[in-house]
């Protein structure tokens, strides 16, 4: 190959980087948008901060005052306030912008270790990209992405290229006792670190059926020492500020029967997903563990199929799990279809693939044609994603005009006990924090949401329980508020109690949103 052909293709790689780049930083930037989780971290973050102690029993809700509640993300929620303390909304979008950076350069890193070709790394971590767009938020999971991927490049860096450095894995417990001071997700971190012990494990006691494998099997000590390593990072994930509480909090949460109809907690194969775009993406991953099982059994290497399908029958609980499948095998799905193409006995086929520029400049294409769609929020329709570009929060989805008119005419000093919609629990707690809400989206207990659901169902007997919880205001806000498009609701609920059938009640405000 000619020194100009070489230069011209190292110019289109990076030039197909930069564009990529520019592609994660645009789709990392969405308004807020009818999720207050935010603002749970915020409030949190500022309760810690200036009380100087992680609570262990609710501290915001009037209704719950002195339940269990631990916040396993605290770490999280105080780097959240005080970056926005900082600079707001833009500091909260840098940090989201240079976690989801960082996944996708260690993947890139990664691939360019195995030598993937360009093609068809840019096409795995493109479909991985959209496919992540719908979790793509201010929130700690980004962080558990994120540690995903550190943990999986020291496995690979000690499995597959510097076999006699177990210094390497030194830095796992570090990783796992910071991890769990941030997001919950460290258990499936160690649920990925026991599955490659039993890889090393397999390779150990197959040891003689592989001797022709291009990894050589551990020997007892540095087995020994892999599973120490892995006992300390799970003893490390007890540092946190209320130990093995945290883990029993965790399971409580998760057992909640009101997590059934919250989207991300569904089966991706419910009917009413089916068809989301998102799943499309995740139906390919799953096809690609083929090319995985190809990869392992041609390599006689158990690591990669084992990581694909254990996650995947991971992933077959909730939506929000999709994620971390995709996550997990897009590295090894994209090693095997390089393996694959690198292999193909039709040399003329292969050199298109994997050299020509031809696939290169589609892609680029491709991305510019993206990229100029995002700021426009075309592409978000188009994929009929509820996304919105920009930083901040969108306040047609936020009862923004309504929390000042409280402000401005001291609504909320008239009580202590405000009835408030599950989506706006975090907003009314960060705008008034000397306030306390009915209920919010950290889903304490199911007594609170059952009571909850009764009342704004206005099943028979709620008006005895919204007496018996003395509620001296309603607040209400999309998406329960939208008569526009249905105004019989109004008729029927609590709206109609509200509105037609009490006495009790007097409308203060109300601009189409809110009220």
């Amino acid at each position: 190959m000619s020194s100009n052909r070489i230069n011209s293709s190292k110019l289109f790689n990076i030039t197909l980087i930069s564009y990529f780049a520019a592609f994660l930083i645009l789709i990392s930037m969405s308004q807020l948008a009818g999720e207050d989780d935010l603002f749970w971290y915020l409030s949190t973050g500022r309760y810690i901060v200036q009380n100087g102690v992680v609570p262990s029993a609710d501290v915001f809700g009037f209704s719950t005052s002195g339940m269990p509640w631990i916040p396993f993300e605290w770490a999280w929620d105080v780097i959240n306030f005080y970056l926005f303390s900082i600079s707001g909304y833009a500091a909260l979008s840098f940090l989201e912008i240079t976690l989801i950076l960082s996944i996708f350069y260690l993947i890139f890193r990664l691939l360019l270790k195995f030598n993937v070709r360009y093609p068809v790394s840019l096409l795995v971590l493109l479909l991985l990209a959209i496919g992540m767009i719908q979790r793509m938020s201010i929130k700690p999971h980004l962080v558990s992405y994120l540690a995903f991927i550190l943990i999986l490049t020291l496995i690979i860096r000690f499995r597959y290229f510097e076999r006699d450095n177990p210094k390497i894995l030194y830095f796992l417990p570090l990783i796992f006792f910071i991890w769990i001071n941030l997001h919950m997700g460290v258990l499936a971190g160690l649920f990925m670190f026991g599955l490659y012990i039993v890889s090393e494990l397999t390779g150990y006691i197959f040891r003689k059926r592989l001797q022709d494998s291009e990894i050589k099997p551990l020997e007892k000590n540095m087995l020994f020492k892999l599973i120490t390593i892995f006992i300390i990072s799970a003893a490390a994930t007890l540092l946190n500020p209320h130990g093995l509480k945290t883990y029993e909090y965790a399971f409580h949460i998760v057992s909640m029967k009101q997590l059934e109809i919250i989207y991300e907690w569904k089966s991706p194969f419910s009917t009413e997903y089916l068809l989301f775009f998102s799943n499309f993406v995740y139906y390919f991953f799953i096809l690609l563990i083929i090319p995985v099982i190809y990869y392992s059994v041609k390599k006689k290497d158990i690591f990669p199929v084992l990581l694909a399908i254990g996650f995947f029958l991971q992933s077959t609980r909730a939506y929000r799990l999709t994620i971390d499948f995709m996550l997990i095998s897009a590295p090894f799905a994209a090693i095997s279809l390089n393996f694959i193409l690198l292999n193909f006995k039709n040399e003329k086929l292969k050199t298109y693939l994997t050299e020509k520029i031809f696939l290169k400049i589609v892609f680029s294409i491709t991305l510019l044609f993206v990229i100029a769609n995002i700021p426009n929020n075309k592409i978000y329709s188009w994929l009929s994603y509820s996304r919105k570009f920009g930083i901040g929060i969108d306040n047609n989805n936020f009862p923004v005009r309504m929390y000042n008119f409280l402000r401005t005419n001291g609504i909320t000093e008239t009580g202590e006990r405000p009835f408030n919609t599950y989506e706006t629990g975090g907003y009314f707690i960060w705008n008034f924090p000397d306030k306390k809400n009915f209920i919010g989206s950290r889903g304490l207990n199911d007594d609170i949401w059952n009571q909850y659901t009764s009342i704004i169902n206005a099943e028979q007997g709620f008006e005895g329980k919204m007496d018996m919880l003395n509620i001296d205001y309603v607040l209400w806000m999309v998406p329960l508020l939208n008569y526009s498009q249905n105004p019989e609701m109004l008729n029927f609920g609590i709206m109609h109690y509200l509105f037609k059938d009490s006495k009790k009640w007097k409308l203060l405000y109300w601009d189409d949103r809110s009220f």
